[in-house]
């Protein structure tokens, strides 16, 4: 073998076995870990809001290739509940209810760019599903009850993130900012209903109904 040659060679193997060489990931990976972060509702009018929420849940997340991963995440967050004057159609001077809680279930693709051998982006386009509990509502202390509703909304979440491997094949942190529209909501939280004020009819208009959904998510994963 020429001398030029076997320099050749030794540089290819060196770039092979080094730290900074650019080996895609092989094969299928599962990962599975906690998830934490913060949610903003907006809503539709300003008398009534939706202040923003701590979230905790779960995430399994697939790597189908080098360049596709799949994920499905389950949520749950609690935000408490502005209540400007006269809200929900009922006048008072004072209301108070529990922190609304919402769980959500999200399935998703992850079309991914590799930056570095331990550093990606990865896009996010996905289907989400949200139930929300709204707690009792009082009006002037005790004079008017609003009884506890439910609501449930579908969103697509869209959005961009970045993960790195701590430990490769074994444990990744990743960070994702996601914007989820709504495109269908229903529930008694989202229609008229009634209830009483010292015993008469009391009629209680809609909470507001979502219109965007902004998350910020960390996640720690390790392979299964």
């Amino acid at each position: 073998m020429r001398p030029s040659h076997a320099a050749a060679a030794a540089l290819l193997a060196v770039a092979a076995v080094s730290p900074g060489a650019r080996a895609e990931p092989q094969g299928t990976l599962v990962e599975f870990g906690p998830v934490v972060g913060l949610v903003k509702r907006a809503t539709e009018t300003s008398n009534t809001s939706y202040d923003v929420g701590v979230a905790k849940g779960a995430s399994l997340r697939g790597r189908w290739s080098s360049w596709l991963w799949f994920s499905t995440r389950y949520l749950r967050a609690y935000h408490a509940v502005s209540l400007g004057s006269d809200a929900l159609g009922v006048q008072g001077d004072s209301y108070s209810t529990e922190p609304m809680r919402v769980e959500t279930l999200q399935a998703a693709a992850h079309p991914t760019w590799r930056l570095h051998p331990r550093l990606a982006v990865l896009a996010t386009v996905g289907i989400g599903w949200s139930g929300m509990r709204m707690a009792a509502v009082a009006v002037d202390g005790q004079r008017a009850h609003l009884p506890p509703r439910r609501g449930v909304f579908q969103e697509v979440p869209l959005g961009l993130g970045v993960v790195g491997e701590v430990v490769p094949q074994w444990l990744t942190l990743s960070l994702d900012v996601m914007l989820a529209l709504p495109y269908s909501r229903s529930g008694d939280a989202f229609a008229k209903e009634t209830a009483y004020r010292d015993g008469q009819p009391l009629p209680v208009g809609p909470f507001p109904r979502p219109t965007m959904s902004t998350y910020a998510l960390l996640t720690a994963a390790v392979a299964l």
